[in-house]
């Protein structure tokens, strides 16, 4: 094998790990926008991975087609005139993105192009996340509704595992789960709480979901008798 193969080949992964490395940011705070607290899965979720890995291998085939000693604007803008094969990878992984959804890979003013395609692509894996998510949030909900109304301070030890888990986020977020709670209190059934009274079932949906969405499962899972999914 050629002395020279090691770095090159060591560039390809530095340009692949970059972009993918990007994308996965990208799409988490694109989801962020949305959710009030992004799922961990979403690293390892099959669909940002293929988004991943098709952004990795556009940022592959890049670094193979560019030259850092060119004078065309392509090559400038994604190497940076890197000479050095792991920096010429790091900049090029770092700037594919910025040039797929660049106007050069646009129809004229027409948005059609770079920028559509990932930003599709991004729409869908984000929602495939999301999807999941609600899955598995409504799998766990049903899954602990039991152990909820086995304890009869069930919502007051929930609220006590919710300031718990808040108390050192932002202001903002703490008044982004407070204002909800606010809103679902109201819908406290008066009468005693039971396991088979719909009213009382979807106050325990509302308010133990509040949870979830903002603490995430695993403060709920310390509550007796509840399990993970």
């Amino acid at each position: 094998m050629p002395a020279e193969s090691g770095p090159i080949l060591g560039g390809y992964l530095v340009a692949f790990a970059t972009a993918a490395t990007a994308v996965l940011f990208d799409a988490y705070t694109n989801l962020a926008k949305s959710l009030p607290r992004v799922p961990g899965i979403i690293v390892i979720h099959p669909a940002i991975l293929a988004l991943c890995g098709l952004c990795g291998g556009a940022a592959c085939v890049a670094y193979g087609l560019t030259d850092p000693s060119g004078t065309d604007v392509i090559s400038t803008a994604l190497t940076l005139k890197a000479q050095n094969a792991l920096l010429r990878g790091l900049a090029v992984g770092a700037t594919v993105l910025i040039l797929l959804r660049s106007r050069l890979f646009n129809i004229q003013d027409s948005g059609f192009g770079g920028e559509a395609i990932y930003t599709l692509l991004r729409s869908l894996a984000i929602q495939a996340v999301n999807d999941y998510r609600t899955r598995q949030r409504d799998g766990f909900l049903d899954l602990n509704i039991n152990a909820a109304f086995a304890m009869p301070t069930y919502f007051f030890r929930l609220q006590h595992q919710i300031d718990g888990s808040i108390a050192s986020r932002p202001p903002e977020y703490q008044k982004r789960v407070r204002d909800e709670i606010a809103a679902v209190r109201p819908n406290a059934p008066t009468t005693p709480m039971r396991r088979d009274d719909a009213d009382w079932e979807n106050y325990y949906r509302s308010y133990t979901g509040i949870c979830f969405d903002y603490c995430g499962p695993n403060i709920l899972s310390t509550l007796p008798g509840f399990r993970m999914l």
